[in-house]
């Protein structure tokens, strides 16, 4: 849609010269890609030259400071054994002349030394050797110089020098290995440096030669080039009659609008799609009349473009306009139509700017398309996204165990669900007179945490509620700030009513400042009462639930847990003893003559006897213990992390609080009762839950055989065979 079309005052320039001035540029564009690259060869040639040349430079430095320190090594060992010889000439002679000698050379052994070490700073190892060696050559030259003092002040100490001398010796050996092994280490790093310094040299001569070949080779490609452009230059010139024709064909059936303005803004040419747009057009109307002439406006088909900144007019500046969205509303269209602005600078041959082209192509039926599409798809991406939450919700929700775990499945996705507006789920209590809060999202402070089910229109009326912003008529009694809009969607599952949900609005949404919701009002509306309809079906199945599961291990008379759950529980309390190494005790107790009672005073009066001492059970246990209905008047109670002495303590305490009651049954006194009961440990008597019942169970039988109203406690010495028990 964009492109330079090249134009004359009549029109068109020949496609002769626009051919000329295509192949010119190329030609010139390819020479001069050329030369930047034998020129950027050349750069990198000279740089590496350059960079080589500082590398041998360097390589030539370390070379030359190796040698000086040698030659310092050298000037260090001349001193060294001069001072030797000039002390031994003067023991040996007398000769007094030695003397100064021998302070000159010792001098000039110990001047050498700073040198070195100024040499070998950066040597970390050289400087720990030439310590050492200054160390050596420190100690020889002081004892020669105690030698030489010595001779001073007498003569005939032979047997004194000669002690020295041999000293000396071993001195001096020491001194010479450690110059040898400083002047070895040394060398070895001049013969490493004078090998890098000639691979360097080498790398350089290499490099340069390649570069050099490499030049070469490009000006041989450059001519190459030259010699083929311009054959295909001659061959193109023979079609340039035919290519004219063919190109103003094209822009003549070209579809798209053409808008064609020299430098000045005038428009000088228009191709048929664009006279077809506007019938009454000047073919010269400038550009600063566009607005008007055809009726340009911005992408919103409200503000119009200024003069500067329609796409034409940029064009003649010099800008490129890249799908540049327009609206036009031309009067000789009844309805407006949108466009795509693109195009460019007019360029002459020689690369002057002499003018500007836009192109505009129509697209009205494209843009509503891709309008209906974005609805679609946000409709789509919206149901999609709700449908995710509610199964992400009901997945959640058939995974609690009761109806705390729901609320704060409900308290974690409402917010998603929602689209972040506050809100809260009230439930009912067990009374029904309350409805209290279980979940709270969002901060939500505009409702009460607790309020009466006649507080809420929602409720009152059994159906969703809609509260305005602003409103006081109506508004539900539990709505401490109206900050917003709100919903209230009662909780009904099964024919029962449980709760309400609550969802205000969000003040900061411009949309929502006088109606209840949004636009989207029965969108949200369906989303709210499918939130509603699985809150209310969970609570009802989890509340369900535990009715079925406090009925499956309760016992309905005592309220005491039953049977089965005493040997479940039992098992797990086993196990959980075994891993922490802990005792667990088990007493079987009886109501002693439960059978003469019952015949006595009925069975009613037997009811109210069990259910009283169940309750005595029930105000005498500890939290973590276990008390059940065994069967009958028989009851099991499980004391954890307790042995047969604290289990006789406790069950001594139930015994003498069962045997205090004062029981009437229509006005009629019941009389005592006593119980005996029977205690078995884990593990001193068994090690599981079956042989824990049977030896506490053997253990009641004692009891009950040694008059009753006793609590025995099996021990494991004494495990009585099992007999038929006499109630």
């Amino acid at each position: 849609m964009s492109g330079d079309v090249p134009t004359h005052p009549a029109g068109f320039r020949s496609n002769q010269q626009s051919l000329d001035t295509r192949m010119a540029l190329t030609l010139k564009a390819r020479m001069n890609l050329g030369n930047v690259l034998v020129l950027s060869l050349l750069a990198i040639m000279g740089g590496f030259s350059y960079k080589e040349t500082r590398v041998q430079a360097d390589k030539d430095r370390w070379v030359a400071h190796s040698r000086a320190v040698l030659d310092l090594c050298e000037a260090m060992r001349i001193h060294f054994t001069e001072s030797g010889n000039a002390r031994r000439t003067y023991v040996a002679d007398e000769d007094a002349t030695q003397i100064p000698a021998f302070e000159a050379s010792s001098k000039g052994t110990l001047t050498v030394i700073p040198l070195l070490r100024q040499e070998v700073v950066d040597n970390p190892g050289q400087e720990v050797r030439l310590n050492e060696l200054e160390i050596a050559v420190r100690a020889r030259l002081q004892l020669f110089e105690r030698s030489v003092q010595s001779h001073q002040r007498n003569a005939h100490d032979d047997k004194e020098q000669k002690a020295i001398s041999e000293e000396g010796v071993n001195l001096t050996f020491h001194a010479v290995d450690e110059i040898r092994m400083f002047e070895d280490v040394e060398r070895g790093l001049l013969q490493q440096r004078v090998a890098e310094a000639e691979a360097a040299d080498g790398r350089a001569s290499r490099i340069n030669e390649f570069l050099g070949a490499s030049v070469f080779l490009l000006l041989i490609i450059a001519a190459w080039i030259v010699n083929r452009e311009l054959a295909r230059r001659n061959a193109a010139e023979e079609a340039v009659g035919k290519e004219r024709e063919f190109l103003e064909s094209i822009l003549n059936s070209c579809r798209d609008v053409v808008e064609v303005a020299d430098e000045t803004g005038r428009i000088i040419l228009r191709n048929p799609a664009a006279k077809r747009l506007c019938h009454d057009g000047e073919s010269d109307v400038t550009a600063e009349n566009f607005p008007k002439h055809l009726g340009f406006h911005r992408e919103d088909g409200i503000t119009p473009f200024g003069a500067h900144d329609l796409p034409l007019t940029r064009a003649v500046r010099g800008e490129s306009i890249d799908e540049l969205e327009v609206y036009m509303q031309c009067p000789d269209l009844s309805d407006g139509r949108y466009f795509l602005a693109a195009g460019g600078p007019l360029m002459d041959n020689q690369g002057n700017r002499r003018g500007g082209v836009i192109f505009l192509r129509d697209i009205t039926q494209r843009k509503h398309d891709n309008e209906r599409l974005s609805a679609a798809l946000l409709e789509s991406e919206r149901i999609t996204r709700e449908r995710s939450e509610l199964t992400k919700l009901t997945d959640l929700f058939q995974s609690c165990h009761d109806v705390g775990e729901a609320c704060e499945v409900v308290k974690a996705l409402s917010g998603a669900i929602f689209a972040s507006r506050p809100g809260m789920l009230c439930l009912t209590n067990s009374s029904r007179n309350l409805v209290e809060c279980c979940a709270n999202w969002g901060d939500c402070s505009s409702t009460k945490d607790t309020f009466e089910p006649s507080d809420c229109w929602g409720l009152r009326q059994g159906k969703p509620y809609m509260g305005a912003a602003g409103a006081t008529l109506l508004r539900c009694p539990h709505i401490v700030e109206i900050r917003a809009g709100y919903l209230c969607m009662p909780l009904v599952a099964q024919g029962e009513t449980y709760g309400v949900l609550y969802i205000e609005d969000k003040p900061s949404q411009p949309e929502s400042s006088t109606n209840t919701f949004p636009n989207q009002s029965q969108q949200f509306l369906s989303l709210a009462t499918a939130v509603a309809e699985r809150i209310s079906l969970a609570v009802a199945n989890l509340k369900l639930r535990e009715v079925l599961r406090d009925q499956s291990i309760q016992d309905p008379l005592t309220g005491l847990f039953n049977r089965r759950y005493l040997e479940q529980s039992l098992d797990r309390e086993v196990h959980r003893a075994t891993r922490a190494k802990r005792s667990i005790s088990l007493a079987m107790l009886d109501i002693d003559h439960f059978k003469h009672f019952n015949d006595t005073f009925g069975h009613q009066a037997g009811d109210l006897l069990l259910r009283e001492v169940a309750a005595v059970f029930k105000a005498r246990v500890r939290a973590g213990d276990l008390a059940c209905r065994f069967g009958g008047e028989e009851f099991a109670l499980v004391l954890a992390e307790t042995n047969t002495d604290g289990a006789r303590a406790c069950i001594e305490k139930i015994r003498e609080a069962v045997k205090h009651l004062a029981l009437q049954f229509r006005g009629q006194s019941l009389g005592s009762v006593t119980i005996s009961a029977g205690i078995a440990a884990f593990p001193e008597q068994s090690e599981n839950a079956e042989g824990l019942i049977h030896m506490a169970d053997d253990a009641l039988y004692r009891a009950k055989k040694e008059g009753r109203d006793r609590v025995v406690v099996c021990h494991d010495h004494e495990a009585a065979p099992t007999l038929e028990k006499s109630l």
